[in-house]
Order: C-alpha cells, then sequence, then structure tokens
C-alpha cells in the first residue's frame, strides 16, 4: 500500500514554538527572510492592523536543502 504525502501550498508562521513541517521558530523564519533566502508572505485586510504571515511550502523546501547542501 502507498502512503500520500501532503504538501500545503502555504504554512502559517509560528507564534511560538516550532511550525509543524519544518521545525523551525518564528525568528528563524523572519532572519531567514531578512537574509533574503526566502519571501513570505503577509496577508492583512484594508484597515486592520493585524494579519497573518505565511510560508510559502516549496519555497521554504528548495531554501532549506540549499542552505543544507542538498542541492
Amino acid at each position: 500500500m502507498s502512503k500520500i504525502i501532503f504538501k500545503p501550498t502555504f504554512v502559517p508562521l509560528p507564534t511560538k514554538g516550532g511550525d509543524e513541517h519544518f521545525s523551525l521558530s518564528r525568528s528563524n523564519w523572519l532572519d531567514l527572510e531578512k537574509r533574503g533566502i526566502i519571501r513570505l508572505v503577509r496577508l492583512k485586510k484594508p484597515g486592520n492592523a493585524r494579519g497573518r504571515v505565511l510560508i510559502p511550502f516549496a519555497d521554504a523546501e528548495a531554501a532549506l536543502r540549499k542552505l543544507g547542501g542538498l542541492s
């Protein structure tokens, strides 16, 4: 029996602890964005002070492979 692996398009930036897919903390993701390694997606409705920050899964996977010397 084959196992189906689900890869989401985006995953939410964790508020505390590590994210469930890569186990990296919020500060790690923000640092990777600051260094230009990955681009995070920010969603906010007009007029709202707060919104959501999402991590593009495929870009994150590619960046981590590159940083780990796997590609």
